[in-house]
């Protein structure tokens, strides 16, 4: 007995050449060249047990991204939807992201204090004040 067969997205030829692309790409996170892979074999008219086999994903996973692709379009498929629920809070003993340290290590590094030593040319001698 087989069940229902699920509706076949339809791709326009730029939404196959834009998926072939990120499959293609080594820049793409890996659950965006799943997504995309899913989705030119769904269009291909495969079904849905070889689909999940290839990609390596659950049969629900195949039909997630088949309605996700109904409902969003392309964009939706290949881009990660916000999360729901409260952001993470950094706990107090954490560090703070690499961009604050990197801002205040070259505030650091560019500030001369006003008693360093300086030759004509504007150079520190004591290179731990420059």
């Amino acid at each position: 007995m087989s069940g229902r067969k699920p509706i076949r997205p339809t791709l326009t030829a730029t939404d196959t050449r834009f998926l072939h692309e990120i499959i293609t790409s080594p820049f793409w996170p890996g659950g965006t060249i799943s997504r995309a892979r899913t989705l030119l074999l769904l269009a291909a008219g495969e079904r849905v047990k070889d689909i999940a086999v290839q990609v390596g994903c659950s049969l629900a996973a195949v039909g997630q991204r088949r309605r996700r692709f109904q409902r969003t379009g392309i964009l939706g498929v290949v881009s990660n939807p916000p999360k729901t629920g409260r952001p993470r809070a950094r706990k107090p003993n954490q560090r703070p992201p690499p961009e604050a340290n990197a801002v205040a290590n070259a505030n650091l590094v560019l500030a001369t204090p006003p008693n360093a030593a300086l030759d004509a040319d504007g150079f520190c001698f004591v290179p731990l004040f420059c």
